[in-house]
Formats: C-alpha cells, sequence, structure tokens
C-alpha cells in the first residue's frame, strides 16, 4: 500500500500559558510559539491548567497540525485510507480527534504563530474521532469521506489534532469539572497532554498516510487518460462504470 508522509514543516503550536481565561486561550487568534523542529514533543496538543493561590489560574491549549502533499499521486485516493501518528508519553489519559485545517500560511507552506485559530471545529476528518491517545502505540484515524474529498480535489490534507474534551467542547477546565457534555462524563480536571513523534521522515514510524487507489472507470474521456482523471461531471471515477454506455 503507497504512504504518503507528513512534511517536514508540521509541528505543535501553543496559545501560550500566561491565558488568565479560558477564552483568552482557546479563542486566540495567533498562537505565542510555533515550533516544527521537535522529533518527539511530550505536549504536541491538549490543554493545561494551572489553579492560582487565591483564585484563578492560567491556561494554555496547543494544537497540532499536519499537511499530507497529495499532488504528485496520479488517479483518485480511495476510501478507506488510513492517517497514522505514533503517541510519545501522554498526561490525564487524553482523547484526540482531527479536523480540516487551513494552516501553513507562511512562505513556503510553513506554519506560524497566526494558523492556530486555522481549525475547522465542524469538519471532522476521521470516523473513528475521537480517540484514547496511544502514548507509546500507532494512534491511526479512518479518514471520512470530507478528507478523501479533499485530498482529491485539492491535492493535499491539512490536518489540525486537537484535545477532545476541553478544546473540542470548549469547556472551562477551571468550572467545568462534574458535569455532563455530549461525549459524557466530565471527568474531575487533570492536564490532557497529548505527546506526538514528529521526525524519522519517511521511515515507519513518521507520521504518514496510507491509501489505495481507486479503481472504476478506466477508459480515456476527451483524450485524457484515466489515471489522469478523477471526477467525471463530478463524480469520482470509482464510482463510474460507464460514460455514454462505454
Amino acid at each position: 500500500m503507497p504512504v504518503i508522509y507528513a512534511e517536514l514543516s508540521d509541528g505543535w503550536i501553543s496559545s501560550g500559558g500566561s491565558h488568565s481565561s479560558w477564552s483568552s486561550a482557546r479563542d486566540a487568534t495567533a498562537g505565542n510559539t510555533v515550533d516544527t523542529n521537535d522529533t518527539f514533543t511530550a505536549f504536541g496538543a491538549g490543554v493545561d491548567y494551572t489553579a492560582s493561590k487565591g483564585g484563578g489560574g492560567t491556561y494554555e491549549v496547543v494544537r497540532a497540525y499536519f499537511r499530507f502533499d497529495f499532488s504528485s499521486v496520479s488517479g483518485t485516493v480511495a476510501s478507506g485510507a488510513t492517517l497514522s501518528i505514533r503517541g510519545y508519553t501522554s498526561a490525564g489519559s487524553p482523547k484526540a480527534r482531527i479536523h480540516k485545517s487551513i494552516a501553513f500560511t507562511g512562505g513556503s507552506n510553513s506554519l506560524v504563530v497566526g494558523d492556530f485559530d486555522l481549525v475547522s471545529f465542524g469538519a471532522d476528518y476521521a470516523s473513528n474521532n475521537p480517540r484514547t491517545w496511544n502514548a507509546s502505540g500507532w494512534n491511526d484515524f479512518t479518514l471520512n469521506s470530507d478528507a478523501i474529498n479533499d485530498i482529491n480535489n485539492n491535492g493535499e490534507l491539512i490536518v489540525c489534532l486537537i484535545e477532545h474534551v476541553y478544546d473540542y467542547y470548549d469547556l472551562d477546565p477551571a468550572t467545568s469539572s462534574g458535569g455532563t457534555y455530549a461525549g459524557g462524563l466530565i471527568p474531575v480536571y487533570s492536564d490532557k497532554e497529548i505527546g506526538i513523534t514528529w521526525r524519522d521522515r519517511g521511515t515507519a514510524t513518521a507520521p504518514h498516510i496510507d491509501y489505495t487507489i481507486a479503481t472504476g472507470y478506466g477508459h480515456k474521456v476527451n483524450d485524457v487518460t484515466p489515471s489522469d482523471i478523477k471526477f467525471i461531471n463530478g463524480v469520482q471515477t470509482a464510482d463510474i462504470d460507464k460514460v455514454n454506455y462505454v
């Protein structure tokens, strides 16, 4: 099965740990720190809250960003592709999920602090969101139809990995413990830190997508070879048996 590895520009962005309110940390329009050079990161995504004596506290939100370049792939990527990210420690038994992003807005598709809020919370990219983070093994996300369509339409996939309970549901860690949310009971708060293995590019431990090329309509259309056709009248070639009875 062919593999596409994440670009070297992938990395994490932190809101910074000095925010005195949850909303200023989670909804920041830009981060405080960006890092694209780590081999491993113990806090590659997640939420930290530190209570202060006398009340209040400080918040930090970290999100991870990955870009996969499919521009050189011929044909249509089929359903069933899997994005795999290897864990590296964790804290608080976190759950993670992947969503659509338009990050990497810097020069040469670089990740910049201004990309922090470029995540679409309403656009899931995995049919098995969320998943409990495996700190020492693989975390496999089955890409859904939205992700596959973006690969085939855009020639790339940009993913943001976020923490599930507090970041995704926008729950203030200081005030939400003991209640419920759409995914179940809210636990007594503990820092949710998702450790990520980033580097070793081109090896089995790097973030990557395993995919297959769809088989389907195999004839030329307007003298274009089948391998260069992804859609005919908006329909993926994998779903087409015949065009005009041919």
